[in-house]
């Protein structure tokens, strides 16, 4: 994402270490936080920018403003966990 580029290359340029990761995609979390950890003692202060789209993956929160706010119903939660294929995190 350009703003996401935007806001390393700032920080970049005052001494930080921008480690840039898809904010869906889990899988890059652990990776990145690894990195993190193996830099080891350095002074140079890291960051992890994970790009995101708000409310990505549910059908009827996607672009819909009002859902940064809301708070969902319980059968809006089974919908949710359904769709982000999380269902274990109701039982």
């Amino acid at each position: 994402m350009v703003g996401n580029r935007l806001a390393a290359g700032i920080f970049e340029k005052l001494g930080w270490r921008c480690i840039e990761i898809n904010g869906h995609d889990f899988s890059q979390v652990v990776p990145a936080l690894k990195s993190v950890k193996a830099s080891g003692d350095s002074d140079q202060p890291t960051m992890i920018i994970a790009a995101h789209h708000q409310r990505q993956g549910v059908h009827f929160t996607e672009g819909k403003h009002e859902w940064h706010s809301k708070i969902a119903t319980k059968d809006e939660l089974r919908i949710i966990a359904k769709e982000l294929s999380i269902e274990e995190a109701l039982a």
